[in-house]
């Protein structure tokens, strides 16, 4: 407990400072949009966008998360970091970053797995470790294999953006992305949504019933499984009125 208690420390405030960092990335970044051809006339401008684009500012979040657990595996040479490549109920096989391959033994009711959602850390059990999950992991080298006493999974964010072809009543939007593929995104309680005000071009907070066909919308997520709805932390509504109004 006394070399697990720094290790978990230093793990959860390293995410909730990328969280809170995150948090306060600001909203209306929408210089590279273009706008779905419509019978309405094409926009003559957009809204000032600040230097960098969404994307790029959570591309460079990802490279400080990686360059900090690199500084924690150097400092303790009891942890480990990578993507599952295949998981049993006794053992993760684990690529790392110089795409060697390293096995991770697990010991059931004695390797604590915790996800990591937002701020929280949610329990997890062995069978919930899927493949292409990216892990920390927390324990003791047995030769060429790892013996983990705590694993914490990390979650995976990516961008979208698009325009909006589908609202369900079960919180669910359907977008065709600017790849010209459909992409189906869950808005949950803990989404934070915003609104653009057309008149003012300034984002305000909004609910889903505000959310219409055919506006464009900027979001990241949580990328999931192949084939499944992924779910929005943070969205970005900006109405087709306001392309109307140029």
């Amino acid at each position: 407990m006394i070399l697990m208690n720094p290790i978990m420390r230093t793990i959860t405030l390293l995410f909730i400072c990328f969280l809170a960092f995150f948090s306060l990335l600001t909203m209306p970044i929408y210089a590279a949009l273009t706008p779905t051809p419509t019978s309405t006339p094409a926009p003559t401008s957009e809204p000032t966008a600040e230097p960098g684009s969404l994307n790029e500012k959570v591309k460079l979040l990802k490279e400080k998360i990686e360059t900090k657990v690199a500084e924690i595996a150097k400092n303790d040479k009891q942890i480990i970091r990578g993507t599952i490549k295949e998981a049993r109920i006794e053992e993760l096989d684990v690529i790392q970053s110089d795409q060697k391959v390293r096995k991770v033994l697990l010991e059931s009711g004695v390797t604590v797995i915790k996800d990591f959602v937002r701020t929280e850390m949610k329990p997890l059990a062995i069978k919930e470790l899927t493949k292409d999950d990216v892990v920390i992991v927390a324990g003791f080298p047995l030769e060429s294999d790892f013996s983990a006493k705590v694993i914490y999974r990390i979650p995976k964010m990516i961008f979208v953006s698009g325009q909006i072809t589908d609202l369900s009543k079960d919180f669910v939007i359907t977008l065709i992305g600017d790849d010209k593929k459909e992409v189906s995104i869950d808005i949950e309680s803990s989404t934070t949504q915003n609104l653009l005000d057309s008149k003012n071009i300034i984002y305000k907070k909004t609910g889903f019933s505000k959310i219409k066909v055919g506006d464009r919308i900027q979001a990241v997520v949580l990328e999931g499984a192949s084939g499944k709805n992924k779910k929005a932390l943070r969205i970005a509504i900006i109405p087709q009125e306001y392309f109307a109004s140029q």
